[in-house]
């Protein structure tokens, strides 16, 4: 059966579409489920994967329910995972697709495909290359993908290239191309973008050398927070967004809750409830205050060879609050911090975090409610990731969440 097209509902679907009163542990479709669900759509492999992982659940609303999964080969490099989706829509038959042949996403499984990605490349970017290896960095379901491109040319030719492309939904591409110019408006550097395709929702960004902020700090040699904060500042004097809406903070913290609450035990439920119940409140008030990048933290800074930082991923910012951004890089310190033991992490998020509360003036209760809401967020990681042990990764990030709360 071709990609995208409606898998027969299944008895454990059906379920899901009938809940009535259960809970969302007991109508979430098993991956046992969605793996046959998989195979009745796309034909049974020669091999059973290894493992089939949850990877993101939507909360049900408005527009449905997506329920996505990995399948692994892991003994078997040669074998490529398959990520897959479930769409719920109401009483609408279920629709399963699998990467790339997301139907929201119309340019991706082009672009994706290097046999098939030549000729935008060509007509778009305006290169030919002898040889494209392609590389999927980033996927969610229905919404965006990140992908790394490698080109090269025969001897004696043009040498070789990386590049990025980025995929969303056709109609966001024009937003996604005013946002690159109001984050170039900033002190930061951004990626040029080389061309882009409209019909297929895409757009292909130079790739920008140098460390992340996080192999900075890592290597000892990172900018000082004064020299970030100064980015940031320019940031958040940027012209106003009226074209992008600000985030959802109450939508958020559902959609985490739902995730990890399906997938926990009884002890990490009880932590995962204490969490939510003290940043429910938080949430429902928060308000945005101006421009801001909605998603800063130190694995999308650049520290170029000049010394200049440089945003990779931006297409977040719009309507926020500053006190937010420095609460997730201060979010994703401590996660560092925390889970390689190197104090090198801890050390910055102090030096950073002492520096903002001087220099805004901010209540440090109200820095600790948004850094406790990006930890929040951050504790699904291991329940997407692939390492064993998450169970205790998860207990042991909503207690980081608890920790960074202010006093009752």
């Amino acid at each position: 059966m071709a990609a995208g097209v409606q898998a027969p509902v299944l008895k454990a679907a059906e379920q899901i579409l009938k809940h009535g009163g259960q809970s969302l542990q007991e109508r979430l479709l098993g991956p046992d489920a969605a793996w046959e669900a998989y195979c009745e759509s796309y034909g049974r492999p020669e091999e059973e994967p290894t493992s089939i992982r949850l990877r993101q659940l939507t909360p049900a609303g408005s527009q449905g329910r997506l329920i996505s999964y990995k399948a692994e080969w892991r003994d078997r490099p040669e074998l490529p995972d398959q990520e897959f989706t479930l769409e719920i829509r109401g009483e609408e038959t279920p629709r399963l697709f699998r990467y790339p042949a997301d139907p929201y996403l119309p340019g991706l499984e082009t672009v994706a495909t290097p046999a098939r990605a030549h000729p935008p490349l060509t007509r778009y970017v305006r290169v030919r290359p002898h040889a494209l290896a392609v590389e999927a960095v980033r996927y969610r379901p229905t919404r965006r993908a990140v992908l790394r491109y490698a080109l090269s040319w025969r001897r004696g030719q043009t040498r070789s290239l990386t590049m990025f492309v980025r995929v969303m939904r056709p109609d966001g591409l024009p937003t996604f191309l005013a946002t690159r110019d109001r984050a170039a408006a900033s002190e930061f550097a951004v990626p040029a973008v080389l061309g882009h395709w409209e019909e297929g929702g895409t757009a292909w960004l130079e790739e920008v050398q140098g460390k992340t902020l996080r192999e900075s700090i890592f290597a000892g040699d990172a900018p000082e927070p004064s020299y970030l904060l100064d980015s940031l500042t320019s940031l958040w004097a940027g012209p106003r967004a009226e074209d992008r809406a600000a985030p959802d903070l109450p939508f958020l913290l559902r959609w985490t809750h739902e995730q990890m609450d399906a997938s926990l035990d009884e002890d990490g439920r009880k932590k995962l409830s204490t969490a939510h119940e003290r940043l429910f409140d938080f949430a429902a008030a928060w308000r945005p205050a101006g421009p801001a990048h909605n998603d800063f933290h130190d694995d999308q800074v650049i520290v170029t060879p000049s010394g200049r930082l440089a945003l990779v991923d931006f297409e977040e910012v719009g309507p926020g609050e500053p006190q937010l951004d420095v609460g997730n890089l201060l979010a994703h310190l401590r996660w560092l911090a925390h889970f390689t033991k190197n104090p090198v992490y801890a050390a910055y998020h102090d030096q950073t975090r002492a520096l903002a509360l001087r220099r805004f003036g901010w209540d440090a209760a109200e820095l600790g409610l948004r850094q406790a809401f990006c930890l929040f967020r951050l504790a699904l990681n291991p329940l997407h990731g692939s390492q064993s042990g998450w169970q205790e990764r998860t207990s042991a990030a909503l207690d980081l969440v608890i920790e960074a709360l202010p006093a009752a």
